[in-house]
C-alpha cells in the first residue's frame, strides 16, 4: 500500500473527513510526521501499547511493536519501515485491520 493510501484509511479511521483530509494533507501526513500520529492517532487507540520503537542494529530502518487488549483478546501490530512514523502507521494499520477482521 503506498503512502498517500494509508494516510487516508488512517484519516478515515480517525473520524477526519475526506474533504478536511484533501484540503490539509501537510497536517495528516501521518507517514511522516511523528507529532501527527500522536495528535490524530494514538489517541484513538483505547486500551493500546506501544510496546516497543527502535532502530536496527545499523540505524537504516525502524521497527514498531504495539499491542491492543480489547474483549479479552491481544491482538499485535508490528511493522519495519525507514521512517519511525510510517513504521508506527504500518503497526497501527495492522492493529485496526485486526479489530476489524474480529468485530
Amino acid at each position: 500500500m503506498d503512502e498517500q493510501k494509508l494516510n487516508e484509511k488512517l484519516a478515515k479511521w480517525a473520524g477526519i473527513g475526506i474533504d478536511e483530509f484533501i484540503m490539509y494533507k501537510k497536517e495528516y501526513n501521518f507517514t511522516q510526521s511523528l507529532d501527527s500520529c500522536f495528535e490524530w492517532l494514538v489517541p484513538k487507540l483505547i486500551y493500546c501499547s506501544l510496546v516497543k520503537m527502535e532502530s536496527d542494529y545499523h540505524g537504516n530502518h525502524w521497527i514498531c511493536e504495539v499491542r491492543l487488549e480489547m474483549k479479552g483478546e491481544r491482538y499485535y501490530g508490528d511493522s519495519l519501515a525507514k521512517e519511525p512514523a510510517l513504521a508506527l502507521c504500518l503497526a497501527i494499520f495492522k492493529l485496526i485491520d485486526a479489530e476489524v477482521k474480529d468485530a
